[in-house]
């Protein structure tokens, strides 16, 4: 165990403790139906991830709790995403078939006028 390696997976956990923030609030913003960019997020997980494997196997195991972790957020999140973008989808269907009611009485009343007069 070397004093660079401990203060890398002491940087790492502090790294992933910061991304477990940003999750939190990113599951907000979808709470509140703003859109999320997850590129970055992604990107600095893969960066943490990458450098967790370099870390002897006794350095890289506290960090474990603090992963697991942020995979149950990520979980989370994830599942959020998905029920905001379901009840999207709803409201498109809604939406649509409510067009399409309101076009077919437009096109039905225009033709009892034609056909009264």
């Amino acid at each position: 165990m070397t004093e660079l390696s401990t203060t890398m997976a002491a940087d790492l956990k502090t790294d992933l403790q910061g991304l477990g923030a940003i999750v939190i609030a990113a599951r907000g913003f979808v709470a509140d139906g703003k859109v999320v960019d997850l590129a970055p997020l992604e990107q600095e997980i893969k960066r943490i991830c990458d450098s967790i494997t370099e870390l002897p196997a006794d350095q890289n195991a506290p960090l474990r709790p603090v992963m697991v972790a942020l995979i149950d957020d990520l979980e989370k999140l994830a599942a959020e995403i998905r029920d905001t973008h379901s009840e999207l989808e709803d409201q498109l269907q809604s939406f649509s078939n409510h067009t399409t009611a309101v076009a077919a009485y437009a096109k039905g009343g225009s033709t009892r006028k034609r056909n009264k007069g």
